[in-house]
Protein backbone atom coordinates (compact mmCIF):
# COMPACT_ATOMS: atom_id res chain seq x y z
CA UNK A 1 0.00 0.00 0.00
CA UNK A 2 1.14 3.73 -0.77
CA UNK A 3 1.86 5.61 2.36
CA UNK A 4 1.02 9.69 1.89
CA UNK A 5 2.44 12.42 4.89
CA UNK A 6 1.81 15.35 4.57
CA UNK A 7 2.49 18.15 7.39
CA UNK A 8 -0.49 20.60 7.67
CA UNK A 9 -3.78 21.06 8.96
CA UNK A 10 -6.72 18.54 8.52
CA UNK A 11 -9.31 19.43 6.02
CA UNK A 12 -12.31 17.13 6.05
CA UNK A 13 -12.52 16.53 2.26
CA UNK A 14 -8.66 14.68 2.94
CA UNK A 15 -11.04 11.55 3.89
CA UNK A 16 -12.29 10.29 1.13
CA UNK A 17 -12.99 6.63 -0.12
CA UNK A 18 -9.56 6.33 -1.58
CA UNK A 19 -8.18 5.33 2.25
CA UNK A 20 -7.54 1.87 3.48
CA UNK A 21 -6.76 3.18 6.94
CA UNK A 22 -6.29 6.48 8.52
CA UNK A 23 -4.32 7.04 11.74
CA UNK A 24 -5.10 10.42 13.31
CA UNK A 25 -2.37 12.01 15.53
CA UNK A 26 -2.28 15.35 15.51
CA UNK A 27 -2.29 17.14 19.00
CA UNK A 28 -5.67 18.83 17.90
CA UNK A 29 -7.72 16.90 20.24
CA UNK A 30 -11.05 18.09 18.10
CA UNK A 31 -10.01 17.43 14.92
CA UNK A 32 -8.70 14.06 15.53
CA UNK A 33 -12.66 13.67 16.79
CA UNK A 34 -13.40 15.23 14.03
CA UNK A 35 -11.46 12.44 11.74
CA UNK A 36 -12.49 9.70 13.47
CA UNK A 37 -15.77 10.84 13.03
CA UNK A 38 -15.75 10.82 9.21
CA UNK A 39 -13.74 8.03 9.00
CA UNK A 40 -16.62 6.15 10.87
CA UNK A 41 -19.05 7.54 8.26
CA UNK A 42 -17.15 5.94 5.21
CA UNK A 43 -16.13 3.20 6.99
CA UNK A 44 -12.69 3.68 6.63
CA UNK A 45 -10.96 2.03 9.46
CA UNK A 46 -9.53 4.71 12.07
CA UNK A 47 -6.92 4.58 14.78
CA UNK A 48 -6.62 7.93 17.03
CA UNK A 49 -3.62 8.23 19.09
CA UNK A 50 -4.02 7.70 22.84
CA UNK A 51 -7.78 7.93 22.56
CA UNK A 52 -8.95 4.25 22.80
CA UNK A 53 -12.79 5.46 22.35
CA UNK A 54 -12.51 6.93 18.87
CA UNK A 55 -10.41 4.00 17.54
CA UNK A 56 -11.95 1.18 15.31
CA UNK A 57 -8.63 -0.36 15.37
CA UNK A 58 -5.52 -0.39 17.99
CA UNK A 59 -2.12 -1.35 16.59
CA UNK A 60 -0.01 -4.17 18.49
CA UNK A 61 3.44 -3.97 20.32
CA UNK A 62 4.99 -6.01 17.68
CA UNK A 63 8.09 -8.82 17.78
CA UNK A 64 10.01 -9.68 14.67
CA UNK A 65 12.77 -12.04 14.73
CA UNK A 66 13.44 -13.49 11.67
CA UNK A 67 10.44 -15.63 10.80
CA UNK A 68 8.86 -15.22 14.58
CA UNK A 69 6.14 -12.44 15.47
CA UNK A 70 4.29 -12.05 18.64
CA UNK A 71 1.89 -9.19 19.16
CA UNK A 72 1.10 -7.70 22.00
CA UNK A 73 -2.01 -5.63 22.85
CA UNK A 74 -3.99 -4.43 25.51
CA UNK A 75 -6.73 -3.08 23.48
CA UNK A 76 -6.15 0.01 23.83
CA UNK A 77 -6.31 -0.30 27.96
CA UNK A 78 -2.70 0.06 28.32
CA UNK A 79 -0.44 0.52 25.54
CA UNK A 80 2.13 0.97 28.23
CA UNK A 81 1.78 -2.08 29.77
CA UNK A 82 2.04 -3.51 26.25
CA UNK A 83 5.40 -1.57 25.94
CA UNK A 84 6.40 -3.31 29.48
CA UNK A 85 5.61 -6.57 27.90
CA UNK A 86 7.29 -6.09 25.31
CA UNK A 87 10.29 -5.73 26.63
CA UNK A 88 9.75 -8.66 28.73
CA UNK A 89 9.30 -11.08 25.98
CA UNK A 90 12.11 -9.96 23.78
CA UNK A 91 14.60 -10.68 26.41
CA UNK A 92 13.49 -14.27 26.68
CA UNK A 93 13.65 -15.15 23.22
CA UNK A 94 16.77 -16.81 22.60
CA UNK A 95 19.72 -15.26 20.56
CA UNK A 96 19.98 -18.11 18.26
CA UNK A 97 16.19 -17.81 17.25
CA UNK A 98 16.60 -17.97 13.58
CA UNK A 99 18.72 -21.26 13.66
CA UNK A 100 16.78 -22.41 15.66
CA UNK A 101 13.31 -21.93 13.45
CA UNK A 102 15.04 -22.83 10.02
CA UNK A 103 16.18 -26.12 12.26
CA UNK A 104 12.47 -26.71 13.55
CA UNK A 105 11.35 -26.02 10.17
CA UNK A 106 13.54 -28.39 8.56
CA UNK A 107 12.45 -30.90 10.41
CA UNK A 108 8.73 -30.30 9.87
CA UNK A 109 8.45 -32.51 6.73
CA UNK A 110 10.11 -35.55 7.67
CA UNK A 111 8.50 -35.65 11.31
CA UNK A 112 5.18 -35.66 9.34
CA UNK A 113 6.50 -38.67 7.30
CA UNK A 114 8.24 -40.53 10.09
CA UNK A 115 6.01 -40.21 13.00
CA UNK A 116 2.10 -42.11 12.78
CA UNK A 117 0.20 -39.48 14.57
CA UNK A 118 -0.31 -36.18 16.14
CA UNK A 119 -0.15 -36.55 19.52
CA UNK A 120 3.24 -38.41 18.78
CA UNK A 121 4.47 -35.99 16.14
CA UNK A 122 3.80 -32.72 18.88
CA UNK A 123 5.59 -34.76 21.83
CA UNK A 124 8.27 -34.97 19.42
CA UNK A 125 8.80 -31.31 18.24
CA UNK A 126 8.66 -30.50 22.29
CA UNK A 127 10.84 -32.56 23.19
CA UNK A 128 13.24 -31.36 19.77
CA UNK A 129 12.80 -27.42 20.89
CA UNK A 130 13.16 -28.36 24.73
CA UNK A 131 16.97 -30.19 23.85
CA UNK A 132 17.94 -27.35 21.55
CA UNK A 133 16.66 -24.90 24.08
CA UNK A 134 18.73 -26.53 26.77
CA UNK A 135 21.94 -27.10 24.34
CA UNK A 136 21.67 -24.04 22.91
CA UNK A 137 22.14 -24.88 19.87
CA UNK A 138 20.16 -27.47 17.09
CA UNK A 139 20.31 -31.44 17.64
CA UNK A 140 22.40 -33.68 15.08
CA UNK A 141 21.21 -36.33 12.96
CA UNK A 142 22.03 -38.80 15.72
CA UNK A 143 20.44 -37.03 18.76
CA UNK A 144 17.50 -36.54 16.35
CA UNK A 145 17.48 -40.66 15.40
CA UNK A 146 17.71 -40.81 19.74
CA UNK A 147 14.46 -38.45 20.36
CA UNK A 148 12.50 -40.39 17.55
CA UNK A 149 13.91 -43.94 18.64
CA UNK A 150 12.48 -43.20 22.30
CA UNK A 151 8.92 -41.20 21.09
CA UNK A 152 8.41 -44.83 19.14
CA UNK A 153 9.17 -47.02 22.04
CA UNK A 154 6.34 -45.25 24.16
Amino acid sequence: LPVKTEQRCFQAEDIDEHWQLVVAASDDVGANRLIARLCREQRIPVNVVDVQEECSFVFPCLIQRWKLSIGISSSGASPTLAIHLKHQITQLIPDQVEELLDFLEAQRKWVRAEIPTEPQRARLYKTMLEQCLALGRTLTQREIAALVSEQTKE
